[in-house]
Parts: C-alpha cells; structure tokens; sequence
C-alpha cells in the first residue's frame, strides 16, 4: 500500500493546486493520501467532490501550528469534518492575522534591503492565496532574483528581521489545536516530532502530555526522520498506546527540493505498520 498523509497545496504554501495533487498521486498509484494544509481546510473541501480517475482515497485534513518555545510544535487533523464551524472560524481568524503580519515582512524586507516588488504582484499573492506564508514570499525573493532558492532567502533576509515582524495575535495552544480537531471529528496527530527539539526522554513526556489533551497518533514516518530516529519513535508510540502515521510533508520542489510525494527519509512510504488507517480510512 503506498500512502502519504502529510500533503501541501497551493492554499497554504505548496505549489501545486489540490486537483493537481490529487493527479500526480494517481499517476505514481497511491492508495491514500491526506490533504493537509496550514491554519485551512480550503485545499480539502476543494477535493471532496473531486472524480478520482483511479482507485485513490483522499482523507480531508489540516496542520494546525501550536505555540511552543524550543522549536515547532505543528498537529495534524486527520478525517475532519471540514464544515465545522469552529474550526472554519478560528482558520478565519488565523488567516487575518496572518495577512497583518506578511504585510509587516514585507514592509521590513523593503526597509532593511531594499527590497522592491510590484503593487500588482503583492496583491495578486493576497487575493489569490487561501492562506499566504513566509514561504510565498520566500519565492517572491526568488522570481525577483535576491535569493536563488526558498531556503536562501529564508536563511539569509527573512530570519534575520523575524524579531522586527509583528507578532502572532492568534497563537493557539496545543490543547486549543488539539481540541479544534476533536470539536471537527477529527483525529488529532503530532507531526514531524523531531521540530521539536527534544531528546528522547524529554519526548516521550511531552507526547504524554499531549496525549492528556487528545492527541491520539504521532507522525513517525517522515522526510525528517532517520530510520533510527523513526523506530525510536515506533517505541515511544507502542509505549503510549499512540498511533502511527507517515507523510511526506510535500509542498513542491521549489519550496522543499529534497522532499518527494511519498517519500519518506528517500525511501517509499508503502511502510506496514501505519495503525492510524485503521481510525481513519475505513
């Protein structure tokens, strides 16, 4: 079985549109696959009715980005009911602020370097994008030739001025992500655990406490995750009766070069035992 459960488009900061995702799966023969974009469930409902050529389930869902010091804390929502008024509410709401503070980047990125791009290009990324990202503007530097790649242009203007960029006002808990995802019914899952810098030990606590909120499942597979690294988690998981999912985390090859649909640490995610399927594609 090849799956992939961790899936960007174009309404957060992947590249490719939901349908075209949904194509490019087909043609490699996946059997599920999760759309999961930041802080929106756009990219998801845009699919629910989407005719599937070839055997493919699509599980609606969402990344939700939690608070945390330490590094990042992001919580996938797997099987969500992407109706759900509270949620659709609170993504609202992130959108906006999220709006308030690319505007603030970009007023940095002209004041401190220079930087000029057009009127009509800013705008076009607002009216066009669901959910706008620093990575949009990351390629913006790129079309405009000030950075080379993505990753440039985040190593060496966007982190240096993040301090100078105004804050998040919508900056959820981790029990708050956690409960947005139940309140849609939804299964909440801890993505990419290595983001959050934490030992092994450290982890284990953390994720039990995370557990305490809801959260029922932790992303072991994925592009950041060595195999040691991956069935240390598998321990962690067995250990706390967690379940165990794998995804990509792709959003296209200029925003992650090194990160391929379905691959996982640059092997395939046909791995066996992704207990999560069983809660949520039935």
């Amino acid at each position: 079985m090849k799956i992939d459960l961790h899936i960007h488009t174009t309404a957060s900061d992947g590249e490719l549109t939901p349908v075209e995702v949904l194509k490019k799966y087909q043609a490699e023969n996946f059997d599920i696959v999760a759309i999961t974009d930041h802080d929106t469930v756009s990219g998801a409902k845009e699919v629910l009715n989407y005719n599937v050529e070839k055997k493919l389930t699509v599980i609606p869902g969402i990344e939700l980005g939690a608070k945390y010091i330490g590094g990042e804390l992001h919580i996938l929502g797997y099987n969500i009911d992407v109706f759900n008024k509270a949620l659709n509410d609170v993504c609202t709401l992130i959108k906006q602020d999220n709006v308030y503070r690319i505007r603030s980047l970009i007023a940095n990125l002209r004041e401190y370097y220079g930087f000029k791009f057009s009127d009509s290009d800013i705008e076009n990324l607002f009216t066009n994008k669901t959910n706008i990202r620093r990575p949009d503007i990351a390629r913006l530097c790129v079309k405009y030739g000030y950075a080379t790649t993505v990753k440039e242009a985040f190593d060496k203007y966007m982190e240096p001025i993040r301090s100078k960029t105004v804050k998040k006002k919508i900056d959820l808990t981790p029990r708050e992500c956690i409960e947005y995802i139940l309140k849609a019914n939804g299964v909440p899952c801890i993505a990419h655990p290595i983001s959050l810098q934490k030992d092994m030990d450290e982890l284990e606590s953390y994720l039990k406490e995370l557990k305490s909120y809801g959260a029922m499942a932790i992303e072991v597979y994925h592009s950041k995750h060595s195999k040691e690294y991956a069935n240390n988690l598998l321990k962690i998981a067995k250990k706390l009766n967690l379940l165990v999912s794998a995804g990509s985390d792709f959003h296209g090859e200029i925003v992650k070069p090194n990160v391929f649909l379905g691959k996982y640490n640059n092997d395939n995610l046909d791995v066996t035992d992704i207990s999560i399927l069983s809660k949520i594609a039935r």
